[in-house]
């Protein structure tokens, strides 16, 4: 049995969940626009009116 292969295996799964989970924590707010029809995509208000200068 290779352990230095199992290190390797053990040590790329313990980088790649936390890379992962920060994926996912910065794609929410982006997904809950896309979920929610009545949110801007630009500021992420619900305001329509809030961009406007």
């Amino acid at each position: 049995m290779d352990f230095g292969a199992w290190a390797n295996f053990l040590i790329a799964i313990s980088a790649f969940v936390p890379a992962e989970q920060q994926v996912e924590l910065g794609l929410k707010p982006y997904l809950s626009c896309l979920t929610s029809p009545d949110t801007d995509m630009q500021t992420g208000s619900a305001d329509p009116t809030s961009n406007i200068a």
